[in-house]
């Protein structure tokens, strides 16, 4: 499923400053800025080469908001079996989610990118989810590296509701640095992971309704049996034609002829091909009376 935008009535935790002014301008920089040619596959480095742009802030921010959000969904949710905990998770943490955020932060205001490209950077999802978690690394580096970090620098009311005492520079660990971003991160996920899950919860019913399947792990073997079926009974395999043309998501049907030449089909919405010919064939397995042992 694809949760809808956000709600309009959502609350926001004050965004941290970041009171590095290198981190805070690195966060938002795009690669097409500086014109650097690119290597992202290289492993090769000179050693007074230095990174300008948000990359490699994005690489640490994007690990960081993930242990945050799974320790959170463990927290709120500790009934929540792992498969539907990892969707859930899929759901905060993807592109989408985070453009928004991104957005009503406002940090795009401050997106540096060359000027030909800044209005079609700013309107694409994946720079900008990329910035969102760049920033979140820069807030942790600034609590490592500044004196008095940016959340510390600015009225108690605008800040985070949970700030420990702040430790000396010198006494601060990545340990401390991970509270200090998690006091942001949670507040903020909090309220978005209880809506996701009634979203999920809600979809769920009407998937059930129309007849789908209460989730696609319990599809799995669907696609074997009603192969294994189709190969004894008529001596030839279903057919899995693709019914969209582009994707994702993918509409696949099963079609299976039975010996008298009746035509038992079904079909599938899913993000990938497999998993859309997985649950047609759940279908058409419920049609030909046949069970799948999940």
């Amino acid at each position: 499923m694809v949760l809808p935008d956000l709600p309009s009535d959502l609350l926001l935790p004050p965004l941290p400053p970041i009171a590095d002014p290198h981190l805070a301008r690195l966060a938002v920089t795009h690669s097409s800025a500086h014109q650097l040619p690119r290597r992202p596959t290289s492993l090769e480095f000179e050693a007074d080469e230095k990174v300008e742009d948000y990359e490699k802030l994005e690489h640490v921010g994007d690990s960081m908001l993930g242990s945050v959000v799974t320790g959170l969904l463990h927290d709120l949710f500790p009934l929540l079996r792992p498969g539907p905990a990892t969707m859930l998770k899929s759901h905060l943490v993807s592109n989408n989610t985070l453009r928004q955020l991104c957005v009503r932060y406002r940090i795009t205001d401050h997106i540096i990118a060359a000027p030909v490209q800044l209005l079609t950077i700013k309107s694409q999802e994946k720079p900008v989810a990329s910035i969102f978690e760049a920033y979140i690394a820069a807030v942790f580096y600034d609590f490592l590296t500044s004196d008095v970090p940016g959340a510390y620098t600015v009225d108690n009311m605008e800040a985070p509701p949970i700030l420990h005492p702040l430790r000396p520079l010198q006494l601060r660990t990545r340990g401390h640095a991970f509270d200090y971003i998690d006091a942001w991160l949670r507040p903020l996920f909090t309220p978005i992971a209880r809506w996701a899950l009634d979203q999920m919860t809600a979809d769920a019913k009407v998937v059930v309704q129309a007849g789908e399947p209460s989730s696609d792990h319990s599809v799995v073997g669907a696609l074997s049996l009603v192969n294994s079926w189709a190969l004894k009974e008529t001596g030839k395999l279903p057919e899995y034609p693709t019914l969209s043309a582009t994707g994702p998501p993918w509409a696949v049907e099963c079609v299976v002829v039975d010996k008298n030449g009746v035509h038992v089909r079904a079909d599938a919405i899913r993000e990938t091909k497999g998993a859309a010919k997985n649950v047609a064939a759940w279908k058409v397995a419920r049609q030909l009376g046949l069970e799948v042992q999940a």
